[in-house]
């Protein structure tokens, strides 16, 4: 597995590592971090991501593909998966869902969505990646890191 060497002050990217699946992100600093595409193995810390917006009176998570509108994660995961087919046209593109992934609890920090191309839209407002950080996690740096 491809890994990133992170440090708050030099960052060291392989452009070839993001069609991966996972990428392994070694902070400097101390701990361990892993981009995974969202999958079926992480429902349970997924739905616990999902919990803590909802408890901290949010309504949505940015670069999650509108997580907070499905209590089935199944629903959401099919949705997230038939995103990265999509053809692209003037109105839709394909996208790949990530979750930022602390290594030494499995607690999902961020989310990230990475649109493939851009739409009229996306052009106007959105970009080409989309990403939130949990409540409890804001204010560490993990935003940076995760883009």
């Amino acid at each position: 597995m491809d890994k990133l060497k992170f440090s708050m002050a030099d960052v060291d990217t392989n452009l070839e590592n993001h069609r991966r699946q996972h990428i392994v992100v070694d902070v400097i600093f101390g701990d361990s971090y892993e981009l995974a595409e969202a999958s079926k193995e992480h429902e349970k810390q997924a739905m616990a991501y999902r919990q803590e917006y909802i408890s901290y009176g949010e309504s949505q998570i940015n670069g999650s593909s509108g997580f907070m509108d499905y209590v089935n994660y199944d629903q959401w995961l099919a949705k997230v998966t038939a995103q990265k087919g999509i053809v692209c046209s003037s109105s839709q593109t394909p996208a790949t869902t990530y979750f930022m992934i602390r290594k030494q609890d499995s607690k999902i920090i961020g989310s990230i969505q990475l649109r493939h191309h851009l739409t009229d839209e996306l052009l106007k407002d959105g970009g080409n990646i989309g990403y939130g950080i949990c409540p409890t996690e804001r204010g560490k740096g993990y935003g940076s890191l995760q883009l």
